[in-house]
């Protein structure tokens, strides 16, 4: 069986939502849309949609809910904006879970996440959560929308992601592991080196901007 993958979202973690969202739109000219808050994460976020069906995200933590959750708490660490995860997109979480453990990365049981836009709509996705020692948070988990028409990336795009590079001792296996589930995105960069680090290329408004990440190997989401 070939199993496919494709980008879904980039992950922007934020030490406050409000910071991120005034000085997003004060550099970029584009101003993020808030999104709502997850549940029992303590973390909410703003959102922008962007070419192919994918989009930006920025995630900070929620002051009006006392609930912890790692990416909340990796948030609370950051002196700025970094680009912290990324999440690919799959019908056929099961598959790509087989795929996964059978090269060694440890995988979670698929499970169910929600959360309550501002015009009052639910939207619900499934997630399969990724963890292993060498990789961190360069390697993404992954999401299944189902059929809703609601998925953020629908949305009419305000920009699109020009690069992804990936940096470390790591990223040839990385390379491999995701070439094995599928995904075909030339877009994704992988630089072999004794330093960690990830970078993305956005385009706004016809100029190109990078968001750094936090130059260390972070835990994974959740």
């Amino acid at each position: 069986m070939t199993l496919t993958c494709e980008l879904d979202h980039i992950l922007i973690g934020c030490p406050s939502l409000d910071d991120a969202v005034h000085g997003f739109e004060a550099t970029t000219g584009t101003a993020p849309q808030l999104g709502g808050s997850h549940p029992g994460y303590g973390t909410r976020n703003a959102l922008l949609p962007l070419a192919g069906e994918t989009y930006l995200e920025l995630l900070a933590p929620d002051p009006h809910q006392a609930s912890n959750s790692p990416g909340r708490a990796e948030c609370e660490k950051l002196h700025e904006p970094a680009f912290c995860w990324w999440a690919l997109r799959s019908r056929d979480l099961p598959a790509i879970r087989d795929a996964l453990t059978s090269c060694g990365v440890i995988c979670s049981d698929l499970f169910t996440g929600s959360r309550e836009t501002p015009e009052g709509v639910t939207l619900h996705w499934s997630l399969l959560m990724t963890r292993d020692e060498d990789l961190g948070c360069q390697l993404p988990f992954f999401i299944d929308w189902g059929a809703q028409p609601q998925h953020p990336g629908i949305q009419p795009p305000v920009g699109k992601v020009a690069a992804l590079d990936f940096c470390g001792p790591g990223v040839r296996r990385l390379a491999g592991l995701l070439e094995s589930i599928g995904l075909q995105d030339d877009r994704v960069h992988y630089k072999p080196g004794p330093v960690w680090d990830q970078t993305i290329d956005i385009v706004f408004n016809g100029q190109r901007h990078c968001i750094n990440g936090p130059r260390k190997r972070l835990p994974p989401l959740g």
